[in-house]
């Protein structure tokens, strides 16, 4: 999974998605993501969409796909179906509470809410940041000034 995604962040999708064939093959649930990614790479997000929704059907508690997913349904501009979708993946027992609350937070403020965006991030704020990988903090960070300007 790591080789494919560092595979879509070269901008090699071909060779990515032919990674996602190979972890669809042995039914890893990280194949969705990768596959997704390319696609997304490659400007076709409602793909990317498409594959991210039949892995969750597969894998219903990869926060890790939901997340994504979430981030690609507020891309397009489709808020209330991204922030249900958060909602789901905040609910799996190893999700990344600290990412996830982040880019819903940020989806909040894409949709004009910035009020709810800004109670999302209160509520993070009380957590233990210090556990949240160095890119997760920074991310929440840079959010967290967008809120306050």
């Amino acid at each position: 999974m790591k080789r494919g995604v560092a595979l879509v962040a070269k901008g090699k999708t071909t060779e990515a998605l032919a990674v996602a064939s190979e972890l669809h093959s042995i039914r890893y649930s990280g194949a969705f993501e990768v596959e997704a990614q390319a696609l997304a790479r490659e400007g076709s997000k409602e793909a990317a969409i498409a594959v991210l929704r039949k892995g969750l059907k597969v894998a219903p508690a990869s926060w890790l796909n939901g997340n994504l997913l979430g981030n690609y349904l507020s891309d397009q501009g489709r808020y209330e179906d991204a922030f249900a979708v958060y909602d789901e993946a905040l609910q799996a027992p190893a999700a990344d509470r600290i990412l996830i609350e982040a880019n819903y937070a940020l989806a909040l403020l894409r949709a004009g809410r910035a009020e709810e965006a800004r109670a999302k991030i209160a509520k993070v704020l009380v957590q233990d940041l210090s556990k949240a990988e160095p890119d997760t903090r920074k991310f929440f960070q840079s959010v967290f000034s967008d809120l306050k300007s």
